[in-house]
């Protein structure tokens, strides 16, 4: 089965969380805690979002399903070297052409590299867009 979660940054400051993104009309983007997801369903979410963290919406990342060559989950908005390529930084970014996919875009040149065709051995996560 398809792992589908997210990471978003605390609007406390206090770093990543990572779980279920909710975009709740009260409070704005969220995401439900891991260790606290019963489910997959919005239905099973706490009415009062006590397991919820509110995160800035532009911070949201979705988890590509793939990890770099340490065990470290990729996910969307992540920096990553790939350990083969001098070329610079790339990040990792949801094109919606053609078929859609997970890609990685050249810093400078706006190139796209398949995320999906390159060996997890070969790329690192060294950071996200939206850390200073």
């Amino acid at each position: 089965m398809k792992t589908i979660k997210f990471k978003g940054l605390r609007l406390d400051g206090k770093g990543w969380v990572y779980g279920d993104f909710i975009n709740s009309l009260e409070y704005g983007a969220m995401i439900m805690l891991t260790a606290h997801c019963g489910g997959n369903s919005f239905d099973e979410a706490p009415s009062d979002y006590q397991d919820s963290v509110q995160v800035i919406p532009e911070s949201v990342g979705q988890f590509t399903g793939l990890q770099d060559k340490n065990g470290v989950d990729i996910y969307e908005g992540d920096n990553i070297r790939v350990c083969d390529n001098k070329n610079g930084l790339l990040t990792v970014v949801f094109v919606n052409e053609y078929v859609g996919g997970w890609v990685l875009i050249h810093e400078s040149t706006k190139n796209k590299l398949s995320l999906g065709a390159r060996k997890s051995n070969t790329i690192e996560v060294i950071g996200n867009i939206n850390e200073k």
